[in-house]
């Protein structure tokens, strides 16, 4: 009991384990940005897509930007999948 009393006031456990949660936090918001920006380039893709069957824009051009945001997301998607690993 008292060691477990111990463990729990001990500044430097305190410390410890506020170092971890403010870790976790930082790799969580990493992760939410890296999503979001993966989000936009899908979304960014899709609009591309959809113009290049509805216009006469060239199609060339709006290929050309839409594979670059689908390639764009896919890394971020990678990057945000993989954040956990070392």
């Amino acid at each position: 009991m008292t060691l477990a009393l111990f463990l729990i006031f001990d500044p430097v456990v305190v410390w410890v384990e506020q170092g971890r949660r403010i870790g976790r936090e930082q790799e969580d918001e990493l992760t939410a940005k890296q999503l979001r920006k993966a989000s936009s380039n899908l979304t960014a893709a899709l609009f591309a897509l959809e113009l290049i069957k509805e216009s006469n824009t060239p199609r060339a051009e709006l290929v050309s930007k839409a594979s670059k945001l689908l390639s764009e997301a896919s890394e971020e998607l990678k990057k945000a999948l993989h954040s956990d690993q070392p």
